[in-house]
């Protein structure tokens, strides 16, 4: 199969991103084998550093691709959301030591976990709207059930509803068990990026687009299932912070490449096959594309 060369430098890309993503998860491992604690603290940091350049160039192709200005705010606004749990991750294993500050710690990663998906669902209501009016204000009462299971997960301490603790609060961060109000979150935040994904396919108006609705739902699915197994049984080699992460960077990427996030890359391929006599031409009047 020849491929274009479009395709040929997405691939590239796609090659050395999965490169770095797995070298900062060996880095990782090896940082658990690691007693010396100046080594550790580089390594940790090396990591992080890979981590948060990947979710950085990400971000910026994204404001480079996307042309909506308000579609573009809420995929950043996300995609922030989503870097503070790496940055929380970094602080509850590096930075802080304390049982109490490292539990909350814990906990603050469901604030980015509960917003990031209701700031894109928000997004997308408004996307391709005729009026061009902004929505109504009783559309941020989405954000409701969002800051109400926050502060259920905040308030854990007192009713343990989300997480318990067998052996008492001294040792939390160690062994502790999911309870109802855990996976309700895991409910909400599933279900939200799902009705992201139905959204986007009932605003699209490309049916080529549509066919290939398939490739984000099977890596949604596939997304969820490893998250699942990696919480499960607890690997070294990836952490649940950095799974989640990258997994909707996966999923949000594969949304943008079928066409269903509209994107201002490829115009050269689509100048190419239309059906219209056309030329473009530079601020000098030389011809630089023709149809």
């Amino acid at each position: 199969m020849n491929l274009t060369r479009s395709k040929k430098k997405d691939l590239l890309y796609v090659a050395v991103a999965a490169f770095f993503f797995l070298t900062a998860c060996v880095l990782q491992t090896v940082d658990d084998y690691i007693s010396d604690w100046s080594v550790k603290t580089t390594i940790a940091l090396l990591t992080q550093y890979i981590f948060f350049g990947l979710l950085a160039y990400w971000t910026a192709s994204v404001i480079s691709r996307i042309s909506d200005k308000s579609i573009c705010s809420g995929i950043i606004v996300a995609i922030a959301l989503m870097g503070g749990i790496l940055f929380v991750r970094l602080l509850k294993y590096h930075v802080f030591y304390d049982g109490t500050v490292m539990r909350y710690l814990w906990y603050s990663y469901y604030i980015p976990h509960c917003l990031a998906p209701a700031v894109l669902l928000f997004t997308l209501l408004g996307m391709g709207r005729k009026d061009r009016k902004p929505l109504a204000k009783s559309w941020y009462l989405l954000f409701l059930p969002a800051v109400l299971l926050i502060l259920l997960v905040f308030t854990n301490d007192l009713h343990e509803q989300v997480f318990s603790f067998a052996k008492g609060l001294k040792y939390s961060n160690e062994i502790y068990q999911w309870e109802w109000g855990y996976y309700l979150i895991l409910a909400w935040i599933a279900s939200l990026y799902l009705t992201v994904g139905i959204l986007l396919y009932i605003k699209c108006r490309i049916s080529g687009c549509r066919k290939k609705a398939w490739i984000p739902l099977v890596l949604f699915i596939a997304c969820i299932v490893l998250c699942i197994l990696r919480e499960v049984f607890d690997p070294s080699f990836i952490r649940m912070p950095e799974a989640v992460v990258f997994s909707v960077v996966i999923v949000f990427e594969s949304l943008i490449q079928i066409g269903f996030i509209p994107s201002n890359v490829k115009h050269k391929e689509l100048f190419y096959v239309a059906d219209v006599s056309a030329s473009i031409a530079d601020k000098d009047l030389n011809v630089v594309l023709s149809s």
